[in-house]
């Protein structure tokens, strides 16, 4: 039997995060992934982090997140992991100026920018003269698979043990203590504290193992890339409206997307490819918003599955009923803006026994007992 002091199950942003910040206290950790890291929802996200959020508290998380994203890079030379491009939102005047009033209070760099100011800023885009545009000119596009590469070498060098393509089948409790858990492989693994960060795996997995009741919906979003001209110049943004963002993908490609959620039951089930439905409805609307719009056209487009709660709250803390078991989970679509301050938050929490830190808004008793509630996906962050 191996033994740890932290047991993660889930190798994606919230896996990957708690334990390089567990390692790096000098905690012995295993990461426990069902398929290769990051293969799941991380994999398939569009890599945009932003401090434009709607809501302060998501406004703090992400404003730490690209700390610790910077001082990883800083710390390990992996510069290249992120592209400190900028992001922009383009919004109704009355809505670009409650932003910036709270980005003020939370003391985050932005420029608020006129009509005529946006449209010098993003030629080629159609600028409305009731529009306003809050550029924030120190957030990141991360390059997941970059990142990938990179914090493995960290976590390996951190002496971090990666079991993948592991799936946990059994668990061992007593009364409200997990004892061990047991992979298809018939491989034990003892540790003093678990953590299940599978995101949207975690449902089925927790249920499965007796647990818990984790009530949370999953859902799928779709993206697509389009073709744009070389010398077209885009920033990654963000239309309020129609909730349509977008991102260069080298110097010929554009991915854009809306967060549109199709709510599913597995999350090994969803549709790797985006729908004819989707693609039509999007590609009309972003056209709309282009002088030419020739001069884009559709390439491809693939979905990811992610995972949120009832009230749209991530949860992140004890699991109801166990003293040394802990969910990170919820996360909505957000994990690359709200994972690695969570995950700094979560390990901080547990090694000083310090809960009562954590967001009272992410406690996971907050639905214990909570059987029948209506899957939906509800949309907190802009």
């Amino acid at each position: 039997m191996n033994s740890y002091d932290l047991v993660i199950i889930g190798g994606g942003i919230s896996g990957i995060w708690t334990a390089y910040i567990a390692a790096s206290i000098g905690k012995k950790v295993v990461l426990v992934e069902s398929g290769l890291l990051g293969s799941g929802g991380t994999g398939r996200c569009a890599g945009i982090h932003t401090t434009q959020l709607a809501l302060e508290i998501d406004v703090k998380l992400s404003k730490r997140s690209l700390e610790l994203y910077d001082e990883f890079a800083d710390k390990y030379d992996f510069e290249e992991i992120r592209n400190k491009c900028g992001f922009l939102s383009i919004e109704e005047s009355w809505m670009a100026k409650e932003s910036s009033k709270m980005l003020s209070n939370l003391g985050v760099t932005h420029s608020l920018l006129s009509s005529d100011e946006l449209r010098e800023f993003v030629p080629g885009i159609i600028i409305r003269d009731s529009e306003l545009g809050v550029y924030t000119p120190h957030d990141i596009i991360i390059d997941i698979s970059l990142l990938y590469q990179a914090i493995r070498k960290v976590l390996k060098n951190l002496n971090v043990d990666i079991y993948e393509y592991t799936t946990v089948k059994s668990v061992e409790k007593d009364d409200r203590v997990i004892k061990s858990i047991k992979s298809d492989g018939s491989t034990e693994f003892n540790g003093e504290h678990y953590v299940f960060a599978a995101g949207a795996w975690n449902k089925t997995l927790i249920n499965r193992l007796g647990i818990w009741q984790l009530p949370t919906t999953i859902y799928v979003c779709q993206a697509l890339t389009f073709s744009k001209p070389a010398n077209m110049k885009i920033i990654p943004l963000y239309f309020q409206d129609s909730h349509i963002y977008m991102r260069p993908e080298g110097a010929t490609r554009l991915v854009i997307g809306n967060g549109y959620a199709k709510i599913i039951e597995d999350p090994d089930s969803y549709p790797n490819r985006a729908e004819p439905e989707y693609i039509e409805d999007l590609a009309e609307k972003i056209c709309d918003r282009f002088v030419d719009p020739s001069e884009i056209k559709v390439i491809s487009g693939w979905s990811g599955p992610c995972s949120t709660t009832p009230d749209g709250y991530p949860v992140l803390g004890r699991i109801p009923g166990f003293d040394n078991a802990y969910i990170f989970d919820g996360l909505n679509g957000y994990g690359i803006m709200r994972a690695p301050a969570m995950a700094e938050l979560l390990v901080h929490a547990l090694v000083r026994d310090a809960w009562k830190e954590l967001p009272t808004t992410f406690d996971p008793s907050r639905f214990n007992g909570l059987r029948n509630y209506e899957p939906r996906v509800i949309e907190l962050h802009s």
